[in-house]
């Protein structure tokens, strides 16, 4: 029962106690058949052509006004990253969240400097005259690049295949560099090619022989962080939204992000008292030094990939871009990364109003456990290989008497099968799911993939006798 007594005809004070102390499932009753009763009032006021204009100008506030509340009610469906009150997803949580407490974000201060005028948008018009195919040379018909890879297909890009080639000794260099031939990011930064092939070796080369975390990761993740990069761009909806200075230190930052890892976690540097967990203070220690070792090996090979011709952004700023972009690889952060998406989602009606700098943030730590949007044989080859450095963590944590995560330890972990569902469910598809609603059909390759994957997964989980724990065990991609 609503009060009309008022002037406007508005519930009073009392009547939104009542309502308060409803239970939801008959709120959300009394909202379905008051919202068919509006529409059809309202259909009648608008055909009345004696109809006070101010009734027709307050109808229209207040249902501008419903509408934006139904959409912060829709966006609080894409915050829900993790399933609650449900015992694998606390497995998950404790996983990767970890319950240290972690320094706050540069992003407020890259934020400050990081300036767009005319001179940028200027020399993306230059640089996208100029784009040029990755399946063409791109210099000349006499000089063809020695770097083509196919990075526009989703499905075209087997790392496997190409480690298996003797002549593909480089794979990260070969795809970072087709990217950046591609385009023409030669004309916006100041370092010669010759010192930006020198820099990408001299990265790859400092990733370890891990079953995982190696080169060949390092490449999938930039591989990757360029598909989604070029599919928002190339959406009407972010046209002017990215500069070639934002691939810069997307490709830079997808590189570099597990550049020396030692095929251990954060946890367990922290745990046995590493000599990096000292040094970083607990906090995101591997994605410090992977930042960290980027930097230092720009300097030692005097090849700052981000000195750029343009008179802004500062140089300081992208470099503060590229930290921030590796440090939300860390998965402690993985749940307030994705709340800062769907906050920015939330709380603007276009899409090209998204904060860039969190988008961006998204977009690598997508890139960087994106492995089960692959089709299925490349994404079981990457679930074999972390399960295999996952398990050697937890030999050496039971060898130094601690008892390892069951996802770590192979005499208790889930199938195979079992282990990736629970990493698709409360780790990859929320994080999918944020970034899907801003490619658009831009994700639909990489989406069908995921799906056709998890269904797969499902089948075989569903198909294993309830007691059985695989020998093969399963773990997933921090």
């Amino acid at each position: 029962k609503v009060c009309l007594t008022t002037s406007e005809s508005t519930p009073c004070r009392e009547d939104k106690q009542r309502l308060e102390d409803l239970p939801f499932k008959d709120l959300l009753g009394l909202l379905e058949s008051t919202a068919e009763v509006v529409h059809s009032r309202y259909r009648v006021v608008m055909a009345d052509p004696d109809t006070d204009a101010s009734l027709v100008a307050h109808a229209d506030t207040i249902i501008g006004s419903v509408a934006k509340h139904i959409r912060s009610v829709r966006h609080l469906q894409n915050r829900r990253s993790f399933v609650e009150n449900s015992m694998e997803a606390d497995l998950w949580r404790q996983m990767y969240e970890g319950r240290r407490k972690r320094f706050n974000s540069l992003a407020n201060v890259a934020r400050k400097v990081l300036v767009e005028g005319r001179i940028i948008r200027h020399w993306q018009h230059q640089a996208n005259e100029a784009l040029v195919s990755l399946t063409v040379a791109t210099e000349s018909a006499e000089s063809p690049s020695p770097y083509k890879v196919n990075l526009e297909q989703w499905d075209g890009l087997d790392l496997f295949r190409m480690q298996e080639n003797a002549t593909n000794a480089y794979p990260l260099t070969r795809v970072f560099m087709c990217a950046w031939e591609a385009r023409r990011l030669s004309s916006l930064s100041k370092v010669r090619s010759e010192k930006v092939i020198e820099f990408t070796r001299a990265i790859e080369g400092n990733y370890r022989d891990n079953p995982y975390h190696n080169r060949l990761h390092a490449a999938d993740v930039t591989g990757a962080t360029y598909y989604l990069w070029m599919r928002i761009s190339n959406r009407r909806e972010f046209n002017g939204y990215f500069t070639p200075v934002d691939l810069l230190v997307a490709l830079v930052a997808a590189a570099v992000h597990d550049v020396g890892h030692p095929g251990v976690s954060n946890d367990f540097l922290v745990k046995t008292r590493q000599v990096l967990a000292l040094r970083y203070n607990d906090r995101s220690v591997l994605e410090n030094y992977h930042a960290a070792t980027a930097f230092e090996l720009m300097e030692e090979r005097k090849a700052n990939l981000l000195e750029h011709t343009l008179p802004s952004p500062p140089v300081a700023s992208l470099r503060a871009r590229v930290v921030e972009m590796v440090l939300a690889t860390d998965m402690a952060k993985h749940k307030d990364t994705l709340d800062s998406l769907a906050a920015e989602i939330g709380n603007h009606e276009k899409l090209q109003d998204v904060d860039k700098l969190i988008l961006e943030k998204n977009l690598v730590h997508m890139a960087d456990i994106a492995h089960p949007l692959r089709p299925f044989e490349i994404h079981k080859e990457w679930s074999r290989r972390v399960t295999e450095e996952f398990f050697a963590q937890g030999d050496r944590e039971k060898a130094l008497g601690f008892h390892p995560m069951a996802l770590m330890d192979r005499a208790s972990a889930p199938s195979l099968a079992k282990g990736q569902l629970g990493f698709l469910n409360f780790v990859v598809k929320p994080t999918w799911k944020q970034l899907h609603l801003v490619l658009g059909a831009g994700g639909d390759v990489p989406n069908s993939c995921l799906q056709v994957n998890s269904t797969i997964w499902e089948s075989q989980a569903a198909a294993e006798a309830p007691s059985t724990v695989s020998r093969c065990g399963s773990a997933t991609s921090p």
